[in-house]
This record gives structure tokens, sequence and C-alpha cells, in this order.
């Protein structure tokens, strides 16, 4: 049962048009807004300040409407402000709430030697198709060369 009661006169977050900004932070917000160093003006800007004290109160507010009039709400600026200073990248599992299934890709199948037909997998995997032999990464005799290789010294030339 939502709180039908409260009504928003003025749009704080237009800058942002009409899609959600999305903002993960680095560390939880409780644990931001209890640093000292948030305080420290040098560190941190005031209008940053500012959005970490309000969002904080947010969270301990237990109405909407209570929020609404004690204008609880940062502006677009604070907003941007904090993605700036915390924020990291937003992974498609922040944007679709979901872990995104795993696909494996050419570089990271399993080498298991020459294959020139289909290769079933077990475990209901995809199938991996193999149509060039192992590559050969061994060279003995370079291996050799390097540990009897003596390095120049530039500096004394």
């Amino acid at each position: 049962q939502g709180q039908r009661e409260i009504r928003f006169k003025k749009r704080l977050y237009t800058s942002f048009n009409v899609d959600l900004k999305k903002v993960r932070l680095r560390e939880p917000l409780p644990m931001l807004t209890s640093m000292p160093s948030i305080y420290n003006r040098a560190k941190v800007s005031e209008e940053c300040f500012e959005a970490l004290q309000r969002l904080g109160e947010i969270r301990h507010s237990n109405r909407m409407s209570e929020a609404n009039v004690l204008q609880m709400f940062p502006n677009a600026a604070m907003v941007t402000s904090i993605e700036s200073k915390y924020g990291e990248s937003i992974s498609m599992e922040d944007i679709l709430g979901v872990k995104p299934k795993k696909k494996i890709r050419s570089w990271e199948r399993v080498d298991t030697g020459p294959v020139v037909e289909e290769e079933v997998v077990e475990d209901k995997k995809k199938e991996i198709v193999r149509l060039k032999g192992p590559t050969d990464d061994k060279n003995p005799e370079f291996d050799a060369y390097l540990k009897t290789r003596t390095s120049k010294d530039f500096l004394a030339e």
C-alpha cells in the first residue's frame, strides 16, 4: 500500500532525462556517511557532503512524506557529485537485477588436442566446434639461448 497523498510540485532530476539515474557506490552509504574524511572540505565538496547527509537521512526516515516535507532529496548536481567522487561503473547485474549468463568465448575454451568434428561438452553446455589444430608454443632452442644469454651493461659503456 503506497502513500498516495505525496505530490512533488517540482521535478528535481530533469537533467537526467526520463531514465532513472543509477549510481553504484564503491562503499555502502552508511560507511560513507560515517567516514571522518567527508567533513574535510579539501577532500569532499560541500555539495557532495550535503548529498551524502541527505541520503543518509532518507534511509532513516519512516515515511516518504516526511522526506518530502523536510526536503531530504538531493538535487541533480549533488547526485552527480556523489557519482564522480564515490561512484563506480554499473554492471549488467545492476541494470538487469540478475546475474547475466556467462558466455564461453573462443579464447576461454580448454584445449584438448586436435579436433576436426564437433565436440559435445557434457553438463548441457554449448557445442564447441574446433576447426584448427593445437598451436605449438614450445621453442627449446630459444629457451636454451635465454639461459646462456648475457645482458649488455649499457651504463658502463
